[in-house]
């Protein structure tokens, strides 16, 4: 099981200084700061504090910190919270991250700040994406689009139109996903907004890879990469050569899928951004996997399984017991794989994650295969069917074929 991306598009965030500038305004803002402060005039601080961590923002820390003093100094300040809620939601504190974006949401409503609460709504829609709650994720994103749409925000709609993509990609509606996404990709070519461009076309890389199309998937991603080097996006950047590692991987393309998880890795530790680095050596362990190294990648996988745990990400967390029931197979411990499948699937199917839930019932259907217990495997590659067809998921040609093997199979048994 390859854990993938799905490009978060969290509204507002603070564009990043030329490097020249950098440390020069990063004095002044300090600067304003202090001498606020010093007069006694804790909102001029707070702004001066906000105004900082903006500047600040590609040092998590360091802007972390600015807002946490700009919320001290002013409580009541929305966008201090949105600020914290961001950096929360990048280092991968899912908990504090939707604790922040709930306040900046009700602060917003008091000061009637349309625009706040449609950033807000739109970036608790990702926090609850992640957690697994689709419906809550799609009615935010919803909310925010109406929002958006009600003020004529072109990019807070093109937004919230790519979020709902990503829903409908994790539910397997690959058609609607299409829709959403090209409508937000054309609206950002539109305003010729390369941040926006850069994530849809991601998404679609996503979607294509889902359907089978690795040739296109290929394609977008490389857009997506192409233009976040550019604009000097590292989180995104990351997200892309993870995304390039797994197609490569799902390839057979093993040496080319190994550079692009390291390039991921090194670029999530250095912006200490723990869902990308839990990802990505994830994937680096599908490939351990691959490569025989199963005692490696059993490692690998406990380590990301505790990590994931921490910081909340439910899609993860079903992800890796599968990869914990794939090491168990492998050694032929299939009590022990029986048990991370159960323990996958019980939670795929509660976060209602088809493609997970296709996968874990088709792997069970393979433990009750090597036991011999062919009803079961039946009964489960049934399922796993249903749902690969449901997504038209290429898997479903290769399932649909073991299905008929097994048929054939069981009737040479009945003839004996």
């Amino acid at each position: 099981m390859l854990a993938g991306f799905g490009l978060a598009v969290l509204q507002n965030w603070p564009p990043k200084p030329p490097v020249n500038e950098y440390h020069s305004l990063i004095k002044a803002a300090e600067k304003t700061l202090e001498d606020a402060k010093i007069r006694g005039n804790k909102k001029e601080a707070a702004a001066a504090a906000i105004h900082l961590g903006e500047l600040a923002f590609s040092d998590t820390q360091k802007a972390l910190a600015a807002y946490k003093e700009a919320v001290v100094l002013d409580p009541d300040n929305p966008y201090g919270w949105n600020g914290i809620g961001k950096l929360f939601f990048r280092t991968g504190e899912r908990d504090k991250a939707e604790e922040a974006f709930l306040k900046t949401l009700n602060l917003s409503k008091v000061n009637n700040n349309k625009s706040l609460q449609a950033s807000s709504s739109g970036n608790l829609g990702i926090i609850y994406r992640t957690r697994g709650d689709l419906d809550k994720a799609e009615q935010m994103h919803k909310t925010s689009l109406e929002i958006n749409e009600k003020l004529a925000d072109q990019i807070g709609m093109a937004s919230q139109y790519g979020n709902i993509g990503i829903v409908y990609i994790i539910r397997g509606d690959l058609r609607q996903a299409e829709q959403m996404l090209t409508t937000s990709l054309d609206i950002f070519k539109k305003l010729a907004n390369k941040e926006g461009m850069a994530n849809d076309y991601g998404n679609l890389g996503i979607l294509y890879r889902t359907s089978g199309d690795f040739n296109r998937a290929e394609e977008m991603y490389l857009k997506s990469l192409d233009i976040n080097k550019e604009i000097r996006r590292e989180n995104e950047v990351g997200v892309q050569y993870g995304n390039l590692g797994s197609l490569y991987l799902l390839g057979g393309n093993v040496t080319q899928a190994e550079q692009m998880f390291i390039k991921s890795i090194d670029t999530f530790k250095a912006l200490k951004n723990k869902e990308g680095m839990a990802i990505s050596y994830s994937n680096l362990g599908n490939l351990y996997f691959n490569y025989g190294q199963i005692d490696r990648s059993e490692e690998m996988y406990k380590s990301i399984l505790n990590l994931f745990k921490e910081i909340l990400y439910q899609e993860g967390i079903a992800n890796q017991y599968g990869n914990l029931g794939n090491v168990y197979k492998s050694r032929g411990n299939l009590d022990k794989a029986e048990e991370m499948y159960l323990k996958g699937l019980e939670l795929s199917e509660r976060l209602n994650l088809k493609e997970t839930m296709a996968n874990q019932y088709r792997d069970l259907g393979a433990v009750y295969k090597t036991r011999g217990n062919l009803d079961q495997t039946k009964k489960f590659w049934q399922k796993s069917l249903r749902l690969y067809q449901e997504m038209n998921h290429p898997n479903a040609k290769n399932l649909q074929q073991w299905l008929n093997e097994l048929i054939q199979e069981k009737k040479s048994h009945a003839a004996k």
